[in-house]
């Protein structure tokens, strides 16, 4: 029983660290970030979540708790480690968390529809059911963030980091707007999850998949790059950040 229990563990921490990993690399794609830049970084926001994730789900059973540390630690991750501004940060992980959501939304339908899990095996901890549904988003995430990146399908709204933090960035009304929809967006997802897998409601799939779409983009075509403030994207290796 014991090694079984540090099995799972291992497996728990190991799937979990993929999974933020998937995310993280589908956030900086969308947003056409070098990712091979920042491995070390991904791969220690990666740990630090994980464990964080085991102490919170398995040991206290929080999972609501779980997926609110997750968002929080991801946001801050991008800040103090990868030195993106808070806003752009708290957008950048909402977008890559929509993503993720929506491609995990569509593949635990699919194998539910196949018969080859229940709508309980999602809200497990651990399990054959749930590894297998790890791993299929996981390799999922990465080829979509692969394609995204390959054909240049992001948007190129924000600069590299590191970011200039001597200037403050008023957050107007048009950011908040921004951060709302995106919101809208996640949430619905998870609005998705309910329906599918409560109700087998499996035509809400392609509904919320439009809607989602429709939010997200909405967020790219809302956030222009006059926005940004004391800085300015300019050719050459990358972006570069300009001061006035």
């Amino acid at each position: 029983m014991e090694r079984g229990f540090i099995l799972d563990t291992i497996i728990y921490l190991l799937l979990d660290m993929l999974e933020t990993a998937s995310i993280a690399v589908l956030s900086l794609s969308v947003f056409m970030y070098p990712v091979r830049e920042y491995i070390r970084e991904l791969t220690l926001i990666s740990i630090l979540i994980a464990l964080s994730s085991w102490v919170i789900r398995i040991n206290f059973d929080l999972s609501l708790v779980n997926s609110l540390a997750h968002f929080v630690i991801l946001i801050l991750s991008m800040r103090y480690l990868l030195k993106i501004k808070l806003y752009r940060s708290a957008h950048i992980a909402l977008v890559g968390m929509a993503g993720f959501l929506l491609i995990q939304l569509v593949v635990a339908s699919l194998l539910n529809l196949l018969n080859i899990i229940v709508p309980t095996d999602v809200e497990l901890a651990t399990g054959r059911s749930v590894y297998l549904i790890q791993i299929i988003c996981v390799m999922a995430v990465f080829f979509v963030s692969y394609l995204v990146s390959r054909f240049s399908l992001g948007v190129t709204k924000y600069v590299r980091p590191p970011h200039s933090f001597f200037v403050k960035e008023k957050i107007t009304k048009k950011k908040l707007s921004t951060i709302s929809i995106t919101l809208i967006g996640t949430f619905t997802v998870l609005f998705g999850f309910y329906l599918c897998l409560s109700f087998e409601l499996y035509w809400s799939v392609a509904v919320l998949l439009v809607l989602s779409t429709f939010l997200l983009y909405d967020s790219y075509r809302k956030d222009k790059p006059h926005d940004h403030i004391g800085h300015r994207p300019v050719s050459g290796k990358g972006h570069q950040e300009i001061q006035r």
